[in-house]
């Protein structure tokens, strides 16, 4: 990707935050279920361009794009698991909690 196609990735997403954010958990749950069968569905091709991209044998490669929708199809149902937790602290009358909610855009990098 060159820098612009970068910046456009990162507006594109900050865009697409502003509607996301405002979605309840069973929203986001569905987004995620759908991008599961779209994975599923596409499994072959998302294979064919681990093959071109790393060298890899088709099973190899079509392993790996089963295993990585397996992932988006274990954390979906986590969209729905919203409740926060409540952590004990060292100071007196203090406690400390968490809140489960969209934040904003993220980055990942890889080689």
């Amino acid at each position: 990707m060159t820098v612009e196609d970068t910046k456009k990735a990162i507006q594109t997403a900050y865009d697409a935050f502003q509607t996301f954010r405002n979605s309840t958990p069973a929203e986001r749950n569905a987004i995620l279920l759908k991008l599961v069968r779209l994975f599923e569905e596409n499994a072959k091709d998302l294979a064919r361009l681990i093959v071109w991209e790393n060298g890899k044998s088709w099973n190899d490669a079509y392993a790996e794009a089963v295993y990585a929708g397996s992932y988006i199809s274990w954390y979906a149902p986590e969209a729905l698991r919203t409740n926060g937790e409540t952590i004990p602290c060292s100071l007196p009358g203090t406690r400390n909690f968490t809140i489960k909610q969209p934040v904003g855009v993220c980055a990942l990098l890889v080689p």
